[in-house]
C-alpha cells in the first residue's frame, strides 16, 4: 500500500494549494449532517473566534490521487460542510455591496474590501483555477450533483423531496443564518455595518487559517477502500448501508461503472435513504443466509462464505437491484406495483401493520412464485400477526425469527409450494390460544394512550371480524384501508357509568366497534343517542346492535365476543 506522509493543512491550504480538485466517489455515503453536527461545528468555530491563540483540529481527510484530482475516501461530510460554510459566508458578504442599505454606510475602500472577500472566497475555495469548475463535486451518477454545484457556486437553493438535497439545503441555510447573526451582534451590542464587515473578515480568517485537518493521500483506489474500511468499520460513524456499499463495490473495482449503476438503482429507488437501504439489504440477507441484527450486518457479510469474491458480490448486487422495486412496493404499500388486486390490498394493509414479512415475500419472488401464491401466503402472515401479536401480545422480534426460518425454507426449496408454506405458518400461529384469550381480553392497550401501531392492529382485528359477520357487504380491506386512507375509526360503545355493575367489561373486545369517521360519536352521549348514530352506519353489525343498545350490558357484550370467536375459526 502506497500512502503519502500525513500532512497537517489549514482549510486555506487544503482548498487553495496545488490547484486541488476534489471529487466524492460513488461508493461514498450521502451527505447526512443534521443540525446537531452543524451546531457542534459552529460552537467550535465560536470558541476559536474567542481565543486568539487557539487552533482547532477538524479531523482527517483521506484522499486518493485520480486523473482529475483527488477522490475523497474519508472526511467528505466535513469537506462538503466546509465548502457550504464558505458559500454561506460569501453570500452574506454580498449584501455589503449589493444591498444599498449596507453599502451606503461603507467607505469606498470598505466596499472594495467587501467585493474582494466575495471574489476571494469564490476563486480560492469554491472554484478551480479555470473559475468555471467547482473545487468539490459529487458523483456524476448522482442527481444531487447539480443541486450541490448550484448551491455551492451560485448560492441557489430550491425545495426538494430528496433527503440528501434537503440536508445540503438545511446545512447552507443553517450556516448562513449563524454567520449573519454572529456578525450583527457582539454580546448584547448591535454592531454597525463597518463593524459587521470587520467581524466577517475575521470569521473568514479564523476558519480558513486556524481550522486544521490531517490529510492522508493514497495512490490507488484499492488502497482507498482499505483505509475507508479501517477508519469506519469499527465505529458507528457510518450507516451499515454505506459500509455495505463499500464492501460490495470493493470487490467490483474492475467493473466500477456497472456496479455503481446497480447501486444507484437500489439507492434511488429507496429515496437515497441509508437507513432504509440497510433494512432492505438485511431482509435480502435474511432469506439468503439468515437473520442478522442491523448493526452487525456489515461484519456478518464481510465474514460470510457467500461473499468472498467478485462473482459473489456481483450476484448479491444484481439480486438487490432485481428485487428492490418489489421491496419498495411492500414497504410503502404501493398497490400499483402488483397486478393481483387482492394482493395489492393485502400489501397496503401489511405495510401499516407488519414490519418483518419482507424476507418471506422476497424469497417467494426469488423462487418465481405467482402473485396469486404470494397473496395466499401474505394473507396467512397477516392472520399470524393478528393472533400472535395483536391478540396474544407476543414480541414481534420472536415472530421475525420464525418468519425468517420460513423464508429460508422457501429459498432452499424445502417449502416448495403454497400449501407447504402455509402449513409451516400454521405451526407458528397460536389460534387456539387466541380463541381462549379473546373472551377474557381486558387490556389497557385499548386506552387512549395506545401506540399508533397497536391501535391499527385492533382496527385490523375488528375489520376482519366485522367483515366476516353474516350478510356484511363491506370488505375487511374497506374497513381497514392501510396508509391512513380508512373511512372508519375505532370507538368504544358504552362508557363506565353506562355499564354500571358491569364496569369490568369496559375494555372487553365486544364493547368496541368501527364507525364511519363522518358519523359523530361522543362516548358521553346517552345510550339512546348512541343507538341513533349506530343506525346511520353502513356496517350491518352496528345497525343490528342499535335496537337493543339501550339495554347494553355484560351479556350482550359476551354474545358479541362469541360471534367474533366463531368468525375467528372461520377466517383464520
Amino acid at each position: 500500500m502506497s500512502i503519502a506522509n500525513p500532512e497537517t493543512k489549514s482549510i486555506h491550504a487544503l482548498l487553495s494549494e496545488n490547484e486541488a480538485l476534489f471529487h466524492i466517489p460513488a461508493y461514498q455515503r450521502e451527505y447526512s449532517w443534521q443540525n446537531i453536527q452543524l451546531e457542534d461545528l459552529w460552537d467550535d468555530l465560536e470558541e476559536v473566534l474567542s481565543d486568539d491563540s487557539e487552533e482547532h483540529f477538524f479531523g482527517q481527510i483521506v484522499t486518493n490521487t485520480s486523473e482529475n484530482g483527488y477522490e475523497v475516501i474519508d472526511g467528505q461530510q466535513r469537506l462538503i460542510t466546509s465548502t457550504l460554510l464558505l458559500a454561506a459566508i460569501r453570500d452574506v458578504a454580498k449584501k455589503f455591496t449589493s444591498d444599498q442599505k449596507f453599502s451606503s454606510q461603507l467607505s469606498e475602500d470598505e466596499r472594495y474590501s467587501a467585493r474582494r472577500k466575495v471574489d476571494d472566497i469564490q476563486e480560492n475555495y469554491l472554484l478551480a483555477s479555470n473559475l468555471k469548475t467547482p473545487i468539490l463535486t459529487l458523483p456524476d451518477e448522482n442527481d444531487v450533483a447539480s443541486f450541490f454545484t448550484d448551491l455551492l457556486i451560485k448560492g441557489r437553493i430550491v425545495e426538494s423531496d430528496n433527503q440528501t438535497e434537503k440536508n445540503l439545503r438545511n446545512a447552507y441555510l443553517f450556516l448562513k443564518k449563524h454567520v449573519s447573526q454572529y456578525i450583527a451582534k457582539k454580546e448584547s451590542e448591535n454592531l454597525g455595518v463597518p463593524q459587521q464587515l470587520k467581524r466577517l473578515e475575521n470569521l473568514i480568517q479564523v476558519f480558513t487559517k486556524r481550522f486544521k485537518v490531517i490529510l492522508i493521500n493514497t495512490a490507488s483506489t484499492k488502497d482507498g477502500f482499505v483505509i475507508f474500511e479501517t477508519l469506519n468499520a469499527r465505529g458507528k460513524s457510518l450507516e451499515e448501508a454505506d459500509l455495505l456499499k463499500n464492501l460490495l463495490l470493493g470487490f467490483l473495482s474492475d467493473d466500477e461503472e456497472s456496479a455503481n449503476s446497480k447501486w444507484e438503482r437500489i439507492f434511488t429507488t429507496l429515496n437515497r435513504n441509508s437507513n432504509e437501504t440497510s433494512r432492505y439489504i438485511r431482509a435480502y440477507w435474511a432469506f439468503n443466509v439468515g437473520l442478522v441484527n442491523k448493526d452487525k450486518l456489515f461484519r456478518a457479510m464481510r465474514k460470510s462464505n457467500q461473499l468472498q469474491n467478485s462473482s459473489d458480490a456481483q450476484k448479491v448486487l444484481e439480486e438487490l437491484a432485481k428485487y428492490v422495486e418489489i421491496y419498495y412496493g411492500l414497504l410503502k404499500g404501493l398497490k400499483s406495483r402488483f397486478k393481483d388486486q387482492e394482493l395489492a390490498d393485502l400489501v397496503d394493509t401489511a405495510s401499516v401493520l407488519v414490519k418483518t414479512f419482507h424476507p418471506v415475500v422476497l424469497a417467494m419472488y426469488d423462487r418465481s412464485f405467482k402473485e396469486s401464491d404470494v397473496r395466499k401466503v401474505l394473507k396467512k402472515i397477516l392472520s399470524v400477526y393478528a393472533v400472535n401479536i395483536f391478540i396474544l401480545g407476543e414480541v414481534a422480534n420472536d415472530l421475525e425469527k420464525d418468519l425468517v426460518k420460513v423464508s429460508r425454507g422457501i429459498k432452499t426449496g424445502i417449502l416448495a409450494n403454497v400449501e407447504e408454506i402455509n402449513k409451516k405458518l400454521d405451526e407458528i400461529e397460536k389460534k387456539e390460544q387466541a380463541i381462549l384469550t379473546l373472551p377474557v381480553w381486558n387490556r389497557d392497550k385499548w386506552t387512549q394512550n395506545q401506540s399508533r401501531n397497536t391501535n391499527q392492529g385492533h382496527v385490523f382485528l375488528l375489520a376482519e371480524l366485522l367483515a366476516a359477520q353474516p350478510d356484511e357487504t363491506i370488505s375487511s380491506y374497506e374497513l381497514f384501508k392501510g396508509n391512513g386512507n380508512s373511512k372508519y375509526r375505532l370507538i368504544r360503545l358504552a362508557n363506565l357509568d353506562q355499564l354500571a355493575s358491569d364496569a369490568a367489561y369496559i375494555n372487553k373486545f365486544g364493547n368496541y366497534t368501527l364507525l364511519e369517521k363522518k358519523i359523530n360519536w361522543n362516548e358521553e352521549w346517552s345510550l339512546e343517542e348512541k343507538a341513533d348514530h349506530l343506525m346511520k352506519s353502513k356496517i350491518i353489525n352496528n345497525r343490528l346492535m342499535a335496537p337493543k343498545f339501550s339495554q347494553w350490558n355484560a351479556d350482550l357484550i359476551n354474545n358479541r365476543i362469541k360471534q367474533f370467536v366463531g368468525n375467528m375459526r372461520a377466517i383464520w
